[in-house]
């Protein structure tokens, strides 16, 4: 080699003399190189490189055989993550259906970080329901602002991809979550359902560029599925709910049709009320038609109550 003028001494083959490389084709498919080195000069014979051709043809359908046997290794467990999911996406229940969910595409994308966090609108929070760091597993990890790369997802309405945080940097500014050990490769997705933002899906890997296209085009199929089902069982129990908050109106109702003492009035009022609606304060006040105002007959509050008059209010003693 110290003769060819084209070869170039990389670090820790300065002592190479002879080379041979064969290319490993399968069914004119490129699968790889076989190289054979020698540190004397003139080492092989086209003996040898007749040998050597041998090995690579061999090589090249062994590895190309290993590489289906693993590929379809790889679509069969997909297959039952998918059908694992599916299944457990038939139940209603939040809860088992977001750990069924985590647990298998956690274990199906091999993660150092997972997590489901739900979007909670009326106060504006991420609840982290599912959590996985450090192999340890967190149901129901807290409530968050919505700041951050997940902010940042929801608003974009699109998946995020992040091939290597130390080359690529983050977006925006992303506060600490879990151990705080800083992930190389992340993905977030979106859970859109009818256009409406459910939460996100997210793996990361202390890997650089450890997803493939193929595994962020899995996970937006599980999570666009995931969405779904998890809009449909907070819709159920909103409805569940409704229906409860509806007939315990109904019972308040008739309770109230059977009374006319106006304290026991004003004491069931403030009773059902405080049950349904669990408020801090609770005033109930009675207009005067001949003083043409309204007086406070009986409250559960830490200031005092107000009269009101002709539109004006004073502070009763």
């Amino acid at each position: 080699l110290s003769e060819t003028s084209n070869w170039i001494f990389l670090e820790g083959y300065e002592r190479i003399r002879s080379w041979i490389g064969f290319p490993l084709m399968y069914k004119s498919r490129f699968c790889g190189v076989l190289e054979i080195t020698s540190e004397r000069p003139d080492a092989f014979t086209m003996a040898d490189y007749s040998i050597g051709q041998l090995f690579a043809q061999q090589a090249a359908a062994a590895i190309r055989h290993a590489q289906l046997y693993r590929a379809a290794r790889v679509r069969a467990q997909r297959l039952k993550t998918i059908n694992n999911i599916g299944t457990a996406l038939i139940h209603l229940d939040d809860t088992n259906v977001l750990k069924v969910i985590a647990r298998n595409v956690a274990a199906l994308m091999t993660a150092d970080v997972f997590y489901i966090a739900l979007y909670d609108t009326p106060s504006q929070t991420i609840r982290l329901v599912q959590f996985l760091d450090e192999q340890t597993w967190q149901d129901n990890a807290g409530e968050f602002p919505v700041e951050g790369l997940v902010s940042y997802v929801m608003k974009q309405h699109r998946t995020l991809v992040i091939g290597d945080v130390e080359q690529e940097g983050y977006p925006v500014e992303s506060p600490t979550v879990g151990s705080g050990r800083d992930p190389r490769n992340i993905v977030i997705v979106p859970l859109m359902a009818r256009d409406e933002i459910v939460g996100v899906m997210s793996v990361q890997s202390y890997q650089p560029y450890y997803y493939s296209q193929a595994a962020i085009t899995l996970l937006e199929t599980i999570a666009s599925q995931a969405a779904v089902t998890i809009r449909n069982a907070q819709l159920h129990e909103e409805t569940v709910n409704r229906l409860s908050l509806l007939a315990s109106l109904q019972q308040t109702s008739l309770r109230l049709s059977g009374r006319l003492d106006l304290p026991a009035i004003n004491d069931l009022l403030i009773g059902e009320v405080t049950r349904l609606l669990q408020p801090d304060e609770i005033r109930i006040y009675t207009y005067e038609t001949r003083a043409a105002r309204l007086i406070p007959t009986v409250t559960r509050a830490s200031a005092p109550p107000a009269v009101y008059s002709d539109g004006a209010s004073e502070s009763a003693a």
